[in-house]
């Protein structure tokens, strides 16, 4: 499998990409980078080239985006769904992506697609499959949207894996698949196993040390190899990425690294 990490947890002051640290998980040996797309939609055009081009001297491909949309400020359920917006977004979202090189786009973004508060709820699930057909539109061309589901803790729909198993099956569109988040299964109790529902749909894989969102290390209580055994069971060999926060960048990721290299092993 590919490893790669999430800088969008390590992004500070003036980098709200998370792109100073680039350099550093090049040098440390990741397969790959995952970039917040909403962040890189911030950027002008000119601003947008320098950043391809700094991946580029960098040496690390970006094969995935997470955080697709910005808040919310485009909202795919509830009371002020814009379609036209959606689809002006989504076209240069994906175009932006796909220069950058990602095969995958994740779609989690709580802001834009929680239920708010005395919508009907299934109104907002009609809504959120009408979403997802509609960046089914979009993508495609090498580039895929995985389903993210998103812990109470951070959203109100689509909990887990089974979730959006389910969903994608409702769906049935193409080029919408499905996420792992190992973080979100932990707080909401779901079975590391039930990643084999997601079967051949499975296209991405997020994780951390769910105590406290951190990068994992040696010793500290997961069992990371169970995780890659699990995916292997299914025939997965795509990516997973570390999404967690840090004190210490450069020498968590580091750790990080090394563990999960060993429960690949």
């Amino acid at each position: 499998m590919k490893i790669g990490c999430c800088v969008n947890l390590l992004a500070r002051g003036h980098d709200r990409i998370g792109i100073d640290w680039v350099e550093t998980i090049a040098e440390i040996g990741y397969d790959y980078v995952e970039l917040p797309l909403a962040r890189v939609m911030e950027l002008s055009d000119d601003d947008f080239d320098a950043l391809c081009e700094r991946i580029k001297r960098a040496g690390i491909p970006c094969r995935s985006c997470c955080n697709l949309f910005p808040g919310d400020e485009i909202r795919v359920t509830g009371r002020n769904v814009d379609i036209a917006g959606v689809r002006a977004y989504l076209e240069k979202a994906f175009s932006r992506a796909r220069r950058l090189g990602a095969c995958v786009v994740v779609f989690g973004s709580p802001a834009a697609r929680d239920v708010e508060e005395g919508f009907p709820r299934e109104i907002a699930m009609l809504q959120f499959i009408k979403a997802l057909q509609i960046m089914d539109e979009y993508a495609g061309d090498g580039l895929t949207v995985v389903i993210e589901h998103v812990c109470k803790l951070e959203g109100n729909i689509i909990y887990t894996v089974e979730e959006g198993c389910m969903l994608r099956d409702i769906c049935r569109a193409e080029n919408i698949t499905v996420l792992a988040d190992t973080y979100h299964m932990f707080v909401e109790g779901e079975p590391i196993e039930n990643i084999s529902l997601a079967g051949k749909y499975l296209k991405h894989v997020h994780t951390a040390n769910p105590i406290g969102r951190v990068y994992p290390k040696a010793g500290d209580g997961v069992d990371y190899k169970h995780i890659f055994d699990t995916l292997k069971s299914i025939g997965y060999d795509g990516g997973i990425s570390v999404e967690a926060f840090s004190d210490d960048p450069a020498n968590d990721a580091r750790a990080a690294l090394e563990v999960l290299r060993q429960a690949d092993a």
